[in-house]
């Protein structure tokens, strides 16, 4: 996933989710990526079903400019984490993707 960030689109980002058992949706609308804030905001959604089945909706997708040197590439899903830890030495930061 992108390299999202809630809190630059000021009180106009939301990040909305909803579970009824059978359906969860999580909603993302008008969020900002973190490095290209002037690209402007992007409105998508994702859906899974208890069934197995995923949708991805997207509404507002801006066009941004990607580098293709040292750039992951992905199709599909992708688990991921992130965490951050600083020492007296050093700052950690683990990333998995």
């Amino acid at each position: 996933m992108a390299n999202f960030d809630a809190s630059i689109g000021k009180n106009e980002t939301e990040i909305k989710y909803y579970d009824n058992r059978t359906h969860f949706v999580c909603t993302w609308q008008k969020i900002y990526l973190q490095d290209q804030q002037e690209a402007g905001p992007f409105t998508f959604q994702v859906i899974l079903q208890n069934t197995g089945n995923i949708y991805f909706n997207y509404l507002q997708i801006p066009k941004v400019k990607i580098l293709t040197t040292n750039h992951a590439h992905r199709v599909g899903l992708s688990d991921a984490y992130m965490s951050q830890h600083s020492t007296n030495e050093h700052i950690v930061r683990v990333i998995t993707l």
